[in-house]
């Protein structure tokens, strides 16, 4: 595969702009597909819903102790609401 380090020559613009095209069509087809803007928009809605408080009360690490993936799912609710109040 040629990867840019091993190039002697740069590519034109409007090939660079069809690779980028290219690859913001297939991040938004793999989006679709597995449904990860779908997962991002729920979790805004319900920090919308309940408030950083109700978050805090149903998913923090220390309230959720019997779920083992708590502080996964915590960090994921942390990084939307970091996202939306920025």
């Amino acid at each position: 595969m040629e990867t840019p380090e091993n190039r002697d020559h740069d590519l034109p613009a409007n090939e660079v702009l069809k690779n980028i095209s290219s690859i913001r069509d297939n991040l938004v087809r793999h989006n679709a597909k597995n449904g990860g803007t779908a997962g991002y928009f729920a979790m805004r809605r319900e920090i919308e819903t309940i408030g950083w408080g109700g978050i805090l009360q149903k998913y923090h690490p220390d309230i959720n102790v019997q779920n083992p993936a708590a502080m996964a799912l915590f960090e994921l609710y942390r990084f939307v609401w970091k996202t939306m109040r920025k």
